[in-house]
């Protein structure tokens, strides 16, 4: 039997038909692969930075609640227990208050936003205010009485008359800009800030009394309500899905 030079040549040369590929070149797929790795830490990121601001916002509400909680009981007279449990609450406010507005006038300086860093030094004389509370209700639990105990008082006052003043300031500042943008939610987040503000400064002087600080605990828990009404509308849908 003969075998063919020819065909061993053409059995040498042979390629076998390319192999059908997935539509992507190698450096194709690393690419495809590399962009999902940085959509994946983008969305990892976003998740992480949401937390975190729904943390602040949720630290933000609890200490306005320990911090106003006493400009609403101041004209009811409170003694005893309920002081007790007020002063401290009012030193929770105090520091939160300090911290999370000097955290906020930092940001504010070094972002360029002015009204940031107003809100900052607003939130932190009502730190400075909170904290005279306490000092005062712990003193009046000891019964100690002293010169120095005016002084804190008058300190606290002063506190608070400014702490409203910047509240309002504020209030006046946010409602522009919400009418500006048409913003209905910014424009009655504004104006619940400016009565809320003007009603501490009334009480801060020792005007108003009770009429005044029952219409301060209506406008605070009606922000609230507002600032979160999608997640109450959350806890509302799931309470109501349990009953079904």
């Amino acid at each position: 039997m003969k075998i063919h030079i020819s065909k061993i040549s053409s059995l040498s040369t042979y390629k076998p038909e390319s192999v059908p590929k997935s539509g992507y070149s190698v450096d194709e797929s690393l690419s495809i692969s590399t962009k999902d790795k940085v959509d994946i830490n983008n969305t990892v990121s976003s998740s992480v930075e949401a937390k975190q601001a729904e943390k602040s916002k949720f630290l933000t509400e609890l200490f306005e609640v320990c911090h106003i909680q006493k400009d609403i009981l101041g004209p009811f007279k409170i003694t005893g227990a309920a002081l007790g449990g007020s002063a401290a609450l009012s030193l929770v406010g105090g520091v939160g208050a300090l911290v999370l507005g000097f955290r906020e006038l930092k940001a504010g300086k070094q972002e360029g936003d002015k009204l940031k860093m107003f809100e900052g030094a607003t939130e932190m004389l009502a730190g400075g205010g909170s904290s005279c509370d306490f000092l005062t209700g712990a003193l009046s639990l000891a019964n100690v009485t002293t010169p120095l105990a005016g002084v804190i008082a008058g300190a606290g006052t002063v506190f608070g008359l400014s702490h409203g003043v910047g509240d309002t300031v504020i209030g006046i500042a946010k409602t522009i800009e919400g009418i500006k943008d048409k913003d209905k939610e910014e424009i009655i987040s504004g104006a619940l800030s400016t009565g809320i503000g003007l009603t501490v400064s009334l009480l801060a002087v020792g005007i108003g009394g009770v009429p005044a600080a029952s219409i301060l605990a209506g406008l605070f828990v009606t922000k609230l309500i507002c600032e979160n009404k999608e997640s109450l509308k959350k806890l509302f849908n799931k309470a109501k899905s349990h009953f079904k």
